[in-house]
Order: C-alpha cells, then structure tokens, then sequence
C-alpha cells in the first residue's frame, strides 16, 4: 500500500511540473511561427474597391435651385455631377436639365449632354446638343450655351437655328435679359447676321 500511494505522490509532483512546461513551450512555438507583417507595407485594394472610392465622390441625380436678384427662378438638375479635381465648387454634368422661369412668366427649358457649373462666378456652361424651349412656341438648337444664376441672363455661345410661331430663324447669337426699362419683363434678341423666313 505504501509502494502504492509513493508512486501516485510522484506522478502527481511529477504532472505539477511537466504539464506547465508543455504549456510555455506550445506558446512559445504558436509565437514563433506567426507571422508579423512588415511596417510601412502598403495596403492593398481590388481594383472594384478603387472605383468604388471613386464613385463615391459623385452625386447622382443633383438639383440645383437658386432665385435671382432680379426675381426669376433657376433649376438645373443632372444626371450624375463630378466635382473638378483642380477647381474648388466647380462640378461637371452629365445629361443636363435647366429651367429658367422669369418674372413674367416666360419659361426656358434646356437640355444637353454635357455641363459645368461654377458657383463661385455663378454661371452654368451647358454643351453638346443642346435644346432651348420656351414658353411661346420656339425651339431653339446650339451647341453651347451660358446661364446666370444670380440674375436674369442667358447666352448662346455658338450659332443657333430656331422654329416657332414665325417660321424659321438663323442667328449667329441670342441672349435673354431683363429688359434695362422695366426690369418686371424680359427680353430675347437675336444677333450676328439674323435670317428669318417667315411662315404666315
């Protein structure tokens, strides 16, 4: 009995002591194979992460909303606007709406392909087949045209061709302004060798 119980008092001192050991040499062992990543390693992104990144700087589906000193209401809304990476509040457009409403009820919509919009000079270029209706019959087409919108001012930059209630109008420019005698009304001129056929 006592052999017995000798035996079992070793094994158990003898566990005490081994067991711990094992237990510091498996951690030492997990420490020494893991691997530590170097410093300053860069970081890695999938090529969709990028242009995800990318994305995020755009806005889809913006409105544009302003009243001018003079009264009129202007709104210009796009598809998608991307801010200009050398440009501070500068965005270009794609698939451009504008609607230019005066104090006298004449209403200009526009479409185009392309924009940009500077809110620091507060002036919007809109590019690319573009399409002026106005509220009394006239369809007007240029290819590039300037909109104001802390007052009352539209311009084309490039000849423009018209149809409406007159009949047909070439015209190397037209601007909407507030008429300089009575600022409650609007004017629309056409300028740089002016050709109309008319269509009674």
């Amino acid at each position: 009995m006592s052999t017995h119980g000798n035996t079992y008092s070793r094994l158990v001192v003898a566990a005490k002591i081994l067991l711990p050991l094992g237990a510091i040499g498996l951690m030492s062992t997990l420490f020494l194979l893991a691997r530590t990543p170097p410093e300053g390693e860069a970081l890695r992104f999938a090529d969709d992460s990028v242009s995800e990144l990318a994305d995020q700087q755009r806005l889809g589906s913006p409105v544009h909303a302003s009243v001018t000193a003079d009264g009129a209401e202007v709104k210009i809304t796009a598809k998608a606007l991307l801010p200009d990476e050398d440009l501070p509040r500068v965005t270009h457009g794609t698939d451009l709406f504008a609607e230019l409403l005066t104090q006298d009820a004449q209403t200009y919509e526009i479409t185009s392909r392309t924009g940009v919009m500077d809110d620091i000079n507060m002036v919007s270029r809109l590019t690319e087949d573009v399409l002026i209706l106005t509220s009394d019959g006239y369809r007007i087409r240029t290819d590039a045209l300037e909109l104001r919108s802390d007052l009352t001012y539209m311009r084309t930059l490039t000849p423009i061709s018209a149809d409406g209630p007159l009949g047909t109008l070439d015209a190397g420019r037209m601007e909407v302004f507030t008429d300089p005698e009575d600022d409650t009304r609007t004017r629309m001129l056409f300028t740089g060798g002016v050709r109309l056929v008319y269509i009674p």
